[in-house]
């Protein structure tokens, strides 16, 4: 944290302290955190087939945390270390992933993206010293180096050694202090949106720039944010995210619920406060740490990405002389809270970097300027039911129909569709989940097949929903006025231990539900991997 910068900051730092007053201005962690009552469940998607959809999802609404499969997989635990009582959630298998948040958050910053990276990994995902259910520091000391020797000393205890260290924001600043200190524990390195105090240049405050930044000059003055915000620590944490984040609706109202309940506490309120104090204090402090630790280059491989509306490119440029292997960019439609906020571009890029892998380089002949797929068609007898199937028991979202299009030339339709010139066309697109868009298409036309083709025909697809728990997607489908197929079977091969089972829709079209374990038997002789399954179907 550069001095010119917070005094750049200061006529800022005073309106705004101004404005908490105009309006009205060592615990011990022995349980996992307070889950905040669950909100009603969204019109968007089925709650029955939510709760086994994969992922932490469940109805919109309901915090990912809340979810059967997260309980499942995660459980709470305390420590101690160095007379210090820290709290982590942890879950999965395989090598260890240690998941450090920022300030305002705790662990549950990372609850979006934990799900995914615990299929492939055991994730630890701590509370840093003083935040969330752990303990201040016993020695109070708040100075990144200090908290990553806490943090380092943990692992340890826990029995893991070389880790997989990813960072965001007040976090971010620990991890790189904790991967400089402890370079041969540290097997990959991930920081995300920030940048580390005294090692980047000041810059000149503008209002768009005071708006993300002001409170690093505000969190570390002496004794002034405590008394400002206490009381009022809803206020400043809503406008925090409101205003820093691009995807508003990514830090809900439970997760909010949450943050506040985590920061309302005075020691945990003045924790928070101590690790900007700390970025520049007059004695031990992170900068001239850091100024210390960037003598020497770190080797672990570093990825690195800022939120598009947040520092874009500029912790990528920043990084690039403090390590010998950096890459990175930009997260897309991102603000500050790139966890939340993109969770599932975040999961992609984790699982590839961790891989080896570089994304979205491709390795392999692609379409020219190809980014993505677009959506899948069907044709279907009804699109009216077609529609309410889908989003009334799938959970799709419709996203735009149109009225019926007619070929009055008598020229369109052979040439772009190979259709009769007589016609007719309905159409509709839903969003099923993160990223799949389906196109729902009504025909009718002379000489039409009206009748449902096998799954052995020609030219016959079908879409699969990735379920946690099969037995309850069957139930809640069967309710639902679908009819299950024989199954649930399992294969074998390559993809053993998958275990599928088809069913048909009120219209007797071929859907199919499926669970995937991990790892299966192909990854054992390729780096690529099955696309999916999302962190969460919202």
């Amino acid at each position: 944290m550069h001095p010119h910068f917070l005094a750049r900051l200061a006529p800022v730092v005073r309106l705004l302290a101004l404005t908490f007053l105009l309006a009205g201005v060592g615990c011990r962690a022995t349980a996992p955190p307070a889950v905040p009552p669950r909100a009603a469940a969204g019109p968007a998607l089925a709650p029955a087939l939510a709760a086994a959809l994969v992922g932490p999802a469940g109805p919109a609404g309901r915090p990912v945390a809340d979810s059967p499969a997260f309980a499942r997989t995660f459980t709470h635990h305390t420590a101690e270390v160095a007379g210090t009582r820290l709290h982590y959630v942890v879950g999965g298998q395989g090598e260890v992933v240690v998941l450090l948040h920022g300030w305002p958050e705790t662990w549950y910053a990372w609850a979006k993206v934990m799900p995914g990276l615990a299929r492939h990994y055991t994730v630890l995902a701590v509370d840093l010293p003083g935040l969330g259910d752990s303990a201040p520091p016993a020695d109070g000391a708040y100075d990144t180096q200090a908290t990553a020797a806490l943090l380092h000393a943990l692992v340890g205890q826990l029995g893991y050694r070389r880790v997989r260290l990813v960072g965001h924001d007040v976090g971010m600043w620990v991890a790189y202090a904790y991967a400089a200190q402890y370079g041969p524990d540290v097997q990959q390195l991930v920081m995300l949106e920030a940048l580390l105090p005294g090692l980047s240049a000041p810059a000149s405050p503008t209002k768009a720039s005071n708006t993300k930044t002001w409170q690093f000059a505000f969190n570390s003055l002496d004794d002034l944010p405590e008394e400002l915000v206490q009381g009022k620590e809803r206020l400043y944490l809503n406008w925090l995210f409101q205003h820093q984040a691009v995807q508003l609706d990514s830090v809900g109202p439970a997760a909010i619920d949450r943050y506040v309940a985590a920061y309302t506490p005075a020691a945990r309120l003045h924790a928070g406060f101590e690790y900007y104090r700390a970025a520049d204090a007059d004695k031990v402090n992170d900068a001239a740490q850091n100024q210390v630790f960037a003598r020497h280059q770190l080797t672990m491989p570093v990825l690195a990405y800022g939120g598009e509306a947040a520092l874009g490119p500029a912790l990528l440029q920043n990084l690039r002389g403090l390590a010998t292997d950096v890459r990175g960019g930009v997260v897309p439609d991102c603000g500050h809270f790139i966890p939340e906020e993109q969770p599932y571009f975040l999961t992609r890029q984790l699982l590839a970097f961790f891989a080896g892998q570089l994304l979205p380089a491709p390795a392999r002949p692609l379409l020219a300027t190809a980014r993505d797929v677009d959506h899948v068609g069907i044709t279907v007898p009804d699109l009216d039911q077609a529609i309410a199937f889908f989003t009334q028991v799938i959970g799709a979202e419709l996203l735009w129909s149109k009225p019926v299009a007619h070929d009055p030339t008598g020229h369109t339709f052979p040439r772009t569709l190979q259709i009769s010139p007589r016609s007719t066309l309905r159409l509709a697109m839903v969003r099923c989940g993160p990223g799949l868009n389906v196109e729902l298409l009504e025909y009718h036309a002379p000489h039409q097949r009206r009748s449902i083709p096998a799954n052995s025909d020609v030219d016959v697809s079908h879409l699969c929903f990735f379920v946690e728990d099969m037995a309850a997607a069957a139930a809640y489908l069967t309710a639902h006025g679908c009819r299950m197929l024989a199954g649930p079977s399992t294969n074998h091969g390559p993809n053993e231990g998958e275990r599928y089972q088809y069913f048909l829709t009120p219209w007797g079209m071929s859907l199919e539900i499926l669970y995937r374990p991990a790892p299966l038997p192909y990854e054992r002789t390729t780096r690529a991997r099955v696309y999916g399954p999302a962190p969460a179907w919202h």
